[in-house]
């Protein structure tokens, strides 16, 4: 029936593995919990050993660091049922029922592929935090704003996918570094006609990072989706800060854009490392950024 695969990195995966050990008990189904952590020798590992004490999950680390995308096709390869639930390792069901709902919709939805959303609780501690703002704002959508966006207003870190689909669409292994990847993904299914049923199924998003570290990964993710585009050049019109990275390339105002961007790069980052950042000025900082790396 069911193998939820969780990819993991420094991170205590025991609170979400016994939760969904819970409920998947209480469904009567047959299921697996397989954790990999992708060898970030943390003391935390010798917690998320006591996985291995739980009926049907296993936590396991790799011997050297694979990346996102190659973690998330070992596990997919090591998994024994037809479907497969990617969860990330900071996530938590935001309801006792999280699983019997994508049970339920397996059996009145003929979809391959599902997506439940993304959530996060109020806490007044992250609310002049980046990541959280951006988190509730950008990522935290409605279903009928999902349906949209089509397949990438999906998200991997909440996905449903039909095993043998998978095994003919795993995540790129040449993207060893962070970013984009899940777009890449979505996209190439889309292509194929696989299209994501979205639902009301969220998990909380747990571990909010600082700002400075959520800049420093979104500069990574944006030397990442260079290598996206040259795979998948279509995507080029589907990822806005690409879209209008290539408008201005076209119109030769690339050169301009980063002259003024670098004269006011040290406010922006400022504002966006402030107690009040303006989602405004991380999208000029994206583009701003692409602009100085003439991708």
């Amino acid at each position: 029936m069911l193998s939820i695969v969780i990819p993991s990195y420094n991170y205590n995966v025991v609170p979400l593995v016994t939760a969904l050990k819970v409920q998947a008990a209480l469904l009567s189904i047959n299921f697996e919990i397989l954790v990999q952590d992708d060898a970030s020798n943390s003391e935390l590992n010798v917690i998320n050993q006591q996985i291995n004490t739980l009926e049907n999950c296993k936590f396991e680390t790799n011997s050297s660091n694979l990346g996102r995308a190659k973690n998330r096709n070992y596990l997919a390869s090591k998994s024994k049922y037809d479907w497969l639930l990617f969860i990330d390792c900071d996530m938590m069901p935001t309801a006792s029922n999280y699983l019997e709902k994508y049970v339920t919709a397996l059996k009145i939805s003929e979809k391959q592929l599902f997506y439940g959303g993304i959530e996060y609780q109020i806490d007044q501690k992250f609310e002049g935090n980046l990541r959280y703002i951006y988190g509730r704002t950008r990522e935290a959508l409605s279903v009928e704003k999902r349906i949209l966006k089509k397949n990438l207003g999906a998200q991997t870190s909440n996905l449903l996918i039909k095993k043998v689909v998978f095994q003919q669409n795993i995540f790129s292994e040449t993207l060893t570094q962070y970013g984009y990847e899940d777009t890449l993904f979505l996209y190439e299914l889309e292509s194929k006609n696989f299209e994501v049923e979205h639902i009301n199924n969220e998990l909380y998003h747990l571990n909010i990072e600082t700002s400075e570290a959520f800049l420093d990964k979104t500069k990574d993710a944006l030397k990442n989706l260079k290598l996206i585009i040259n795979l998948q050049p279509k995507l080029e019109n589907r990822i806005s800060v690409a879209k209008l990275y290539f408008k201005l390339k076209k119109w030769n105002l690339v050169f301009l854009v980063n002259r003024v961007y670098s004269i006011f790069e040290r406010k922006i980052v400022a504002n966006l490392i402030s107690n009040k950042p303006s989602l405004f000025l991380y999208d000029v900082f994206k583009i701003g950024y692409l602009c100085k790396s003439k991708i």
